[in-house]
């Protein structure tokens, strides 16, 4: 590099470095500092003001959410397929119960975002695999329209 070059890198690498902090960490500008933390509630006043923590499922479908966080504690085919079951049945209940009876799921346009919703909320270690499980000791011939449609879903 030609000497001029070097010098306005020596430079800028001398100015972006704070001399007071250790040898070749850069300096961090105000609007990247990240705030400090607020010292924890000490008094009374100040606990009762803290905000009460979310629960881990949202209100509704709790007992689908439920009914799915059983899956990976039974361990036949059958008896997962059954879990399935129970699910859907438990979605189908709370929209029921929802609607006063009104509304029905009619189509999977409304049963599949339903579905997916307790998936997720359910927070399922090794979904994939449970799948896998269902996909390679259930064939897909022995199964009826809504077994199938049920262990199709989660795919």
């Amino acid at each position: 590099l030609p000497a001029e070059m070097r010098a306005e890198l020596a430079a800028a690498f001398k100015s972006a470095h704070d001399h007071s902090s250790p040898v070749g960490s850069p300096r961090i500008g105000p609007a990247l500092r990240v705030p400090a933390s607020p010292p924890p509630p000490t008094s009374e006043r100040e606990k009762k003001s803290e905000k009460p923590r979310k629960p881990a499922v949202p209100p509704g479908y709790e007992s689908a959410v439920a009914a799915f966080q059983s899956l990976p504690s039974v361990f036949s085919p059958v008896e997962k397929l059954q879990v399935l079951h129970d699910t859907f049945r438990k979605i189908s209940d709370d929209v029921l119960e929802f609607w006063s009876g009104q509304e029905r799921l009619l189509s999977m346009d409304d049963v599949l975002p339903l579905i997916l919703f307790v998936v997720v909320r359910a927070r399922i270690r090794h979904l994939g695999a449970e799948v896998r499980f269902l996909n390679d000791f259930l064939p897909m011939d022995s199964l009826s329209g809504e077994s199938r449609v049920l262990l199709t879903t989660p795919r």
